[in-house]
């Protein structure tokens, strides 16, 4: 059997056991799509240009809109409390990176660290989604906007950014 052969039936695996797992805890099915690194950079095209981006993937999985709703609404880490530079807005974006991933083995979520307003400089994310393309998310109250609407405030200009997907 070969390497290639091997891992993808470990990654079929881990797929069927992290079902099983969410099953057991309420965690809602949500379809996934299976995209290459190329269509990550398209929807990255979208946005406003980073000053510096980190693709760290060769495939990703997104879901759509109201599937990103739905994993939102399960996502408990905007419950968590915010302590000034211990639990901070960089700490609760990882955290919702994180979870999608581990959880739904989605990896289209993006990790942004804005300083375009220096008063207002801030950690969030960016949905990569299947129907609708890139959505602004805050995870420590759980807004979704679109990037035209998010830029209005000042932690969300995208002027000055890095992002990591």
């Amino acid at each position: 059997m070969s390497l290639k052969r091997s891992l993808a039936e470990l990654a079929d695996r881990v797929l069927q056991l992290s079902r099983v797992v969410a099953e057991r805890q309420n965690v809602p099915d949500v379809r996934t799509y299976e995209h290459d690194r190329d269509w990550v950079l398209r929807q990255i095209n979208k946005l406003p240009r980073p000053l510096t981006v980190w693709v760290l993937d060769n495939r990703y999985r997104t879901t759509t809109l109201d599937g990103f709703r739905a994993v939102i609404q399960w996502d408990k880490t905007n419950l968590r409390r915010y302590i000034a530079e211990f639990w901070d807005c960089d700490d609760y974006s990882l955290r919702f990176k994180s979870n999608v991933a581990a959880v739904f083995l989605v990896n289209a979520v993006g990790f942004v660290v804005d300083w375009s307003e220096p008063e207002c400089a801030h950690a969030y994310n960016v949905l990569f989604t299947e129907d609708v393309g890139p959505m602004v998310y805050e995870p420590q109250n759980d807004r979704m906007m679109e990037v035209s609407e998010a830029r209005r405030y000042c932690q969300y200009k995208m002027a000055d950014y890095v992002l990591v997907v």
